[in-house]
């Protein structure tokens, strides 16, 4: 089994002052937020343990994801403090919940290849 893991904690400064009240993870393309996008990616490939880091408006990220419930994937949160770990620091914090080795890291906000249409 192959895990992975969105990095979804950052702050979204340049996109200000859109992501002042919403993650950037769940800021919408084509209909379906960006963090949906990666987890249907993740689905298609086969993936069904992804761990996701949030920081800036978790609790919007966490009752999102508890209400999409992906179902063929399990989701587990790794909360940071409020100012965020970097791309390492989340990592390094999530390392016990990730359950493989190798395993997968995606950025939140980065639009997977396979959904660009």
């Amino acid at each position: 089994m192959l895990s992975a893991m969105i990095l979804a904690a950052g702050r979204g400064r340049r996109l200000a002052p859109i992501t002042d009240k919403t993650p950037k993870p769940l800021l919408e393309v084509d209909g379906k937020t960006l963090i949906d996008h990666h987890l249907d990616a993740l689905i298609e490939a086969g993936i069904t343990h992804v761990v996701v880091n949030v920081a800036h408006l978790s609790d919007q990220i966490v009752k999102h994801l508890r209400s999409v419930n992906p179902g063929s994937i399990e989701v587990v949160i790794s909360e940071e403090p409020p100012d965020a770990l970097e791309t390492g620091g989340g990592i390094l914090q999530a390392l016990d919940k990730i359950k493989s080795d190798p395993f997968l890291v995606l950025n939140g906000d980065v639009l997977p290849e396979s959904h660009t249409g």
